[in-house]
């Protein structure tokens, strides 16, 4: 049974196909509806891998730095969405009708201490969020730079150019110090004139292009509460949300090949097993055999001490 839901929901098979893979490895007959029975069954509240995805839920938010990412998702034909909340050790998904702020409280909680990791998403920046430590990610915010440059001609396009090419110093500071081409204290003096020139280069002005402004106000307002170049002091987080990223893409994919979810039973299940399975592979583990240690009754196995 663990084989088979691993197929299933961490590697991307289809239920028909992973009955047939199951039948052939095993030699075991197994129906369509006799794994989602069981996993329906193991995903409750008060089942084997529904207190696992429990204790994915309680651990994510008390990590000190979160990424977190959406895409779209369907839940019994209607639109909604698949949320994912990431570290190097840790993924968790929910699938919700909405994806406001307190959607994304509901996972991480109202008292979350740690930082996030995210995009320009308009979920971040609702008031409950003002003192809540973020970054933004920089690959979103060069990405919407070089869509309004590509519309300037002449000095108009100084304004984008120059914004990039600053963000573009920190993001190579940062790859710096994390393959130990430079040491802390470098980092942070290095960091402090690559702030200081964004700094000035998003002060309080008015542009006579609006589109140059919109970027200059968005841009400014986040740098103020210190969500452009926050890994600049904490090196420990992650300049771009490609973590995130990455996390979602294999629910894309399986987003493409299949009608998502039927019901809210059915997401439910989901994301309880796309976090345990995916988790248990970031943790370096035999999925499948992990998987079938929960199911007896064991415990979800711990971060790895060495990485």
């Amino acid at each position: 049974m663990a084989q088979a839901l691993a197929m299933h929901y961490y590697s991307g098979m289809t239920l028909r196909k992973t009955a047939e893979a199951t039948s052939i490895i095993t030699g075991i007959s197994i129906t369509q509806g006799a794994l989602t029975q069981s996993a329906k069954k193991l995903c409750q509240q008060d089942g084997a891998l529904g207190k696992a995805y429990q204790g994915l839920r309680d651990e994510i938010s008390q990590e000190p730095v979160v990424n977190t990412d959406d895409t779209g998702w369907r839940t019994g034909g209607q639109p909604s969405y698949l949320m994912g909340f990431f570290t190097p050790m840790l993924a968790v998904y929910q699938v919700r009708d909405r994806h406001r702020h307190q959607e994304v409280q509901e996972m991480l909680g109202e008292d979350f201490g740690g930082i996030i990791g995210t995009d320009r998403g308009t979920s971040y920046e609702a008031q409950v969020f003002d003192d809540q430590q973020q970054q933004k990610c920089l690959s979103h915010l060069l990405k919407n730079l070089s869509a309004v440059e590509k519309t300037k001609r002449g000095p108009a396009r100084c304004f984008t150019r120059n914004i990039k090419k600053t963000l573009r110093s920190g993001l190579k500071l940062w790859q710096d110090y994390k393959s130990g081409e430079i040491d802390r204290e470098e980092y942070r003096r290095r960091g402090k004139v690559v702030e200081d020139e964004l700094s000035h280069q998003l002060r309080d002005r008015n542009l006579t292009d609006a589109d140059n402004q919109r970027m200059l106000d968005g841009i400014g307002m986040q740098h103020d509460r210190g969500r452009v170049f926050l890994f600049l002091t904490h090196p420990e987080v992650e300049p771009t949300n490609n973590r995130a990223e990455r996390g979602l893409r294999p629910a894309v994919i399986a987003r493409k090949v299949s009608q998502c979810s039927r019901n809210a039973t059915g997401a439910g299940i989901f994301e309880a097993m796309k976090s345990i399975t995916t988790t248990l592979a970031l943790r370096g583990e035999n999925v499948a055999k992990s998987l079938a240690n929960l199911i007896r009754g064991g415990t979800m196995p711990g971060k790895p001490t060495s990485r």
